[in-house]
């Protein structure tokens, strides 16, 4: 497993030194790859920034500082109890890679859910404020378990919004892949990063 004090410092983790620590994770706590493989219905690319395929060279070439993706996930949890009343939850990734030319050794950042500020939770309105939330495509439990830590090591895009270190969801202040950006990763992004296929927006992954 890739040293994390050392990450710390440098601030640099790649794409797939953090497929490493995810599935160190997975051992050891929470398997979020089999919860993605029961949960995850299909994503599909919403957006596509400074990213573009070179016709004649057959290649994909960044022209921009940043390369940005932006997916939709479509979720059905069976992996837990719910305690909302949607059929279906839907997410944006927010995926920020520095040097595509570097693949998967490139350093990144990457968000589940939207940048809408959260709605947090009043006792008499539980079920109503968590719908909302949802319906905002804000992921709460990735809220709760990695905003802060992400923060630390450089991975996050967008704002954090917690103030103190996630004590009771994620004490060991361990980063690591959520189930969407699992899926993403491990399903779309790294093939996508390996192969010359063009791909189109609005282009949509099944789970199967």
């Amino acid at each position: 497993m890739a040293d994390l004090k050392n990450r710390l410092t440098k601030k640099d983790i790649t794409l797939k030194e953090m497929l490493i620590i995810s599935y160190d994770y997975y051992h050891k706590h929470d398997d979020k790859e089999w919860r993605a493989k029961l949960d995850i219905k299909s994503a599909r690319l919403s957006r596509r920034q400074n990213f573009s395929y070179n016709q004649s060279k057959k290649r994909w070439e960044q022209v921009g500082r940043d390369v940005k993706f932006t997916f939709i996930v479509k979720s059905d949890p069976i992996s837990y109890k719910k305690n909302d009343k949607l059929k279906y939850h839907y997410y944006p990734i927010i995926i920020i890679i520095h040097d595509v030319s570097k693949g998967i050794n490139s350093p990144f950042k990457w968000r589940t859910g939207s940048l809408k500020k959260p709605i947090f939770s009043k006792k008499n309105k539980k079920q109503n404020i968590q719908e909302q939330n949802i319906k905002n495509g804000i992921q709460m439990q990735f809220v709760y378990e990695l905003e802060w830590i992400l923060k630390q090591y450089n991975l996050l895009y967008g704002i954090n919004w917690t103030t103190y270190p996630p004590r009771k969801t994620n004490p060991d202040y361990f980063p690591f892949f959520d189930k969407h950006m699992f899926y993403i990763s491990s399903k779309i992004l790294l093939p996508l990063l390996t192969t010359t296929k063009r791909f189109r927006l609005n282009e949509i992954w099944k789970n199967e």
